[in-house]
């Protein structure tokens, strides 16, 4: 087993949203049709979130990006997705074209920069 198969085995299976259970599912490039041009996404109603094995897409160089922090990262911003989907705040801003909560680069920003701003609330005593 490679580092890399090691790494993204290493993550769970399922999370809690609010109080909802996401699956987390690993998919082929090729296995379904939302794969193409998508790192991941959610099944919003089946509670899912997918994301693309990149050993599995022909667009993905892991010399120029690491595959395992890519799929970190495409699992941070799909549960940020889920988060504002629990909390209510993507159906209430869906029907407004560009919607802060359905927001890429909003969902992206919180996807960031959540360690950062969890630890600077650490540092000042606000969280355990």
């Amino acid at each position: 087993m490679n580092r890399r198969t090691e790494i993204i085995m290493m993550i769970a299976n399922k999370v809690n949203v609010m109080g909802q259970e996401y699956q987390i599912i690993k998919v082929n490039h090729d296995q379904y049709k939302t794969c193409v041009g998508a790192d991941g996404w959610n099944d919003l109603y089946g509670k899912k979130i997918y994301y693309v094995d990149p050993e599995t897409d022909p667009d993905s160089d892991p010399i120029a990006t690491s595959p395992e922090e890519l799929v970190k990262q495409v699992l941070k911003h799909e549960i940020v997705h889920a988060f504002l989907v629990e909390s209510g705040l993507a159906f209430s801003s869906h029907s407004i074209v560009g919607a802060w909560a359905m927001n890429e680069e909003m969902v992206d920003w919180i996807a960031w920069n959540g360690e950062k701003l969890y630890k600077v609330w650490k540092e000042a005593g606000l969280v355990d």
